[in-house]
């Protein structure tokens, strides 16, 4: 039984080693894949341009919960911003003047 403890305790280490995370306005963390992470955006931004109304990912739903939601909006800044098919700190802007309306 040990042994299995010990197996589990590593593969969780190496799981979460993958993850990123952000703190929230209560203290806790959210943590989250980054490429999975950048996907969801992308296609809820993509619908949110062509004038849908998605439902957010739940990236998007933590990101409005952050203690500083700009810092974590850059982490998926492209590198090249002028190439960029969606700016997201705009989008977050867009989205938080909608809410207060």
């Amino acid at each position: 039984m040990g042994k299995l403890r010990g197996w589990l305790k590593r593969v969780e280490r190496t799981a979460s080693e993958d993850m990123e995370s952000f703190e929230l306005t209560d203290g806790t963390y959210y943590r989250y894949d980054r490429v999975d992470a950048l996907r969801e955006l992308y296609l809820f931004g993509h619908d949110t341009e062509l004038g849908r109304d998605p439902d957010p990912p739940e990236i998007w739903k933590k990101l409005r919960q952050a203690r500083d939601p700009h810092s974590v909006l850059s982490r998926f800044r492209a590198t090249e911003p002028t190439k960029a098919f969606i700016d997201f700190e705009k989008l977050y802007e867009l989205e938080s003047t909608k809410e207060h309306k």
